[in-house]
């Protein structure tokens, strides 16, 4: 009989998750998806912008390329026009982004997912290739 009692008492120790219990691990949960979401928003919004980033970057390395292709081929300078008119043709940044130069040869807009940035341009000299940098 004390052996049907220890078994007995054993059983009642070992009855599982109290409700409180569940609920607590429900809540638990519910806490580090919801961290989990807002990382993951933050993420995508700073890749797009990086993006933008690395687009400005292209266009100053083909603005630079433009330049030094032109000054040894033509053996000088002259004016800023000739490269400004590569840089019109030269739009395709890839099918992600959308580039769209401005009224002036001092102005762009770069776009990439939902991020998109005013851009603006110094002309070039003899001496440097034009830059273009965020506003």
């Amino acid at each position: 009989m004390e052996m049907n009692q220890r078994l007995k008492l054993k059983m009642s120790k070992e009855s599982g998750f109290s409700l409180i219990e569940l609920m607590a691990m429900l809540v638990i949960i519910g806490v580090i998806a919801s961290v989990a979401v807002k990382k993951y928003t933050n993420l995508s919004t700073h890749a797009e912008k990086r993006a933008i980033l690395a687009g400005i970057t292209e266009l100053n390395v083909r603005e630079t390329l433009f330049w030094a292709n032109h000054l040894i081929a033509n053996g000088g300078y002259g004016g800023d026009d000739p490269f400004w008119s590569l840089m019109v043709m030269s739009t395709d940044l890839g099918s992600t982004y959308q580039w769209a130069i401005g009224p002036t040869k001092l102005s762009g807009e770069l776009s990439f997912g939902s991020q998109s940035e005013t851009l603006t341009r110094t002309t070039s000299t003899q001496l440097s290739a034009a830059k273009w940098s965020s506003t």
